[in-house]
């Protein structure tokens, strides 16, 4: 296992990410095209990154987190395993509730346009999917609310 190269590789991906913080799931696919950066597991990847002074590893509140939400988040495809930031790239708290807002209201746009296709067909299972959706995307922002602040999910 070559670090250095990791090191290198890791960088220029942080550096050139519209979304400054990462799946660690998406990094290690990154990498994974490398033959250089072959050979390591995700674990042994997030150790590196932890004490490593350029990356800050941040991991999600397991023992708080609400299964609902972790499910409802899995399934709009949210990953929810730790994410990695380059440490010149983290974001102020206002920063975050900005980002965290722009999430939720893409992700309310999406099922506002899948609740009138379902309506347009005719499909009312499908509009009860998505109302349940809507409802734990609200849940989402209410948390987003809580965590970071009145301004974040309005």
């Amino acid at each position: 296992m070559n670090l250095e190269a990791i090191e290198q590789k890791c960088v220029a991906y942080l550096k050139q990410v519209s979304k400054p913080l990462v799946p660690v799931e998406n990094l290690m696919r990154h990498l994974r095209e490398d033959e250089d950066c072959a050979g390591f597991t995700e674990r042994e990847l997030i150790e590196f990154l932890r004490v490593h002074e350029l990356f800050k590893v941040i991991e999600p509140p397991r023992g708080q987190e609400d299964p609902e939400v972790i499910q409802a988040l899995a399934e709009f495809g949210i990953p929810v395993g730790p994410r990695v930031i380059l440490s010149t790239r983290v974001p102020t708290k206002s920063e975050i509730a900005a980002m965290i807002q722009q999430e939720l209201g893409d992700m309310t746009d999406a099922l506002t346009g899948a609740m009138a296709e379902a309506r347009e067909m005719g499909d009312t299972e499908a509009e009860d999917q998505v109302l349940d959706a809507l409802a734990r995307t609200e849940k989402l922002k209410r948390m987003a609310r809580d965590i970071l602040g009145e301004g974040a999910g309005d």
